[in-house]
């Protein structure tokens, strides 16, 4: 049914009736026509495209709940939350990671400022799994005034934003870094979950850094599989009061692999750029154990030969070079070979005590 009536300055207007039944009927097809829309788009796998799918989902939850207030208005009953599951916005939220740039915090020396801006790395876990970097998405920094040389920066290429100290910071700093959602979802930002992780300090000195050893061991002029020296270095190291030594991560010490061919700064340069605070000072080396000599039956002996570079890998400087023979024996090359190879890395950790505790980090910042 409908009526048309002439109203204030000449205007018509028209009012028309419709069956309450027939509107909610109509207004669950043009909801349902929506759904349809929005599941059957396809988008990228890309954090971009995650994105846009996820905004599409929001948008229609919001038609769902204006629907239902509607049909609620109109049939004076009650009308149920939203299908689908979890909002849209917290499925995706789940998919983010945002972690500190370093691993266990911003490193410092003591009473000194940080060595590396505040940072963070926002990635998207991609359909296969994958961790893949966002970039242009501003995040949020959250410091004590002062501290920091800005409050807002925006992820690069790799996913990752910095912001510079401004001032020395208090050992205890805490900083929040989360993601900015206006810029990602305009009016939607107040239904976008809180993405954040919290940037602390790490005061680095000779005795809690991070000493990575990593050794090239060959027997008989063969590489091999196994880590004696390193495994021996860092035991004797901890032992020594070194608590945080440990054997490069391997997916690290793949970086490694041009130093044996001579480009040993390159390769050195190459694990700074990618370390991520996994280490401080690198233990870097190459030892060979040979055929000594026969003992008795088939007891022989074995001299291994060790030369080792000690880095500190935030300052990009050397500090020292340390040289290493000695001699065992053994039954047969395999066990001569491992217990002089075991015996130069204890002796290795004795002297990396003795050149570590006449070191000044501090001294040697660039």
């Amino acid at each position: 049914m409908t009526r048309t009536e002439l109203v204030a300055d000449g205007q018509t207007a028209v009012l028309v009736a419709v069956q309450r039944r027939l509107l909610g009927e109509r207004m669950l097809a043009w909801l349902d026509q929506a759904d349809e829309q929005v599941t059957s788009r396809r988008h990228p796998d890309t954090p971009a495209g995650r994105l846009a799918a996820a905004i599409a989902g929001a948008e229609l939850r919001m038609l769902e709940a204006f629907t239902c207030r509607r049909l609620t208005a109109l049939a004076a009953g009650e009308c149920g939350p939203p299908a689908g599951g979890d909002h849209p916005f917290l499925v995706f939220a789940t998919q983010l990671r945002l972690q500190p740039q370093l691993d266990g915090g911003v490193p410092r020396l003591p009473g000194q400022p940080p060595l590396r801006p505040a940072g963070a790395c926002l990635r998207l876990q991609s359909a296969r799994g994958e961790p893949v970097p966002w970039p242009d998405v501003v995040l949020r920094f959250d410091a004590p005034a002062g501290v920091l040389a800005g409050s807002e920066a925006t992820t690069g290429p790799d996913g990752c934003a910095t912001v510079p100290f401004a001032a020395l910071p208090a050992d205890d700093l805490r900083i929040v870094v989360r993601v900015a959602s206006e810029p990602l979802v305009g009016e939607l930002a107040a239904d976008f979950p809180d993405v954040t992780c919290e940037l602390r300090l790490r005061t680095v000195t000779t005795r809690s850094a991070r000493v990575a050893v990593h050794i090239f061991e060959h027997v008989l002029g063969r590489p091999t599989r196994e880590a004696v020296t390193g495994e021996t270095t860092v035991a004797a190291l901890r032992r020594l009061g070194y608590a945080n030594s440990a054997l490069l991560d391997p997916g690290l010490a793949a970086l490694l692999a041009p130093a044996k061919s001579g480009a040993v700064e390159e390769a050195i340069d190459a694990l700074r750029s990618r370390a991520a605070g996994a280490a401080d000072i690198l233990v870097l080396g190459e030892i060979h154990s040979d055929f000594l000599s026969r003992a008795i039956g088939r007891t022989l002996w074995h001299e291994a030969t060790l030369a080792v570079r000690v880095v500190d890998l935030w300052a990009g400087k050397a500090l020292g070079e340390l040289e290493l023979a000695n001699r065992a024996q053994g039954l047969g090359d395999e066990e001569a070979a491992r217990n002089a190879m075991a015996e130069t890395g204890r002796q290795l950790a004795e002297r990396l005590h003795q050149l570590l505790g006449k070191v000044n980090l501090s001294a040697r910042l660039p």
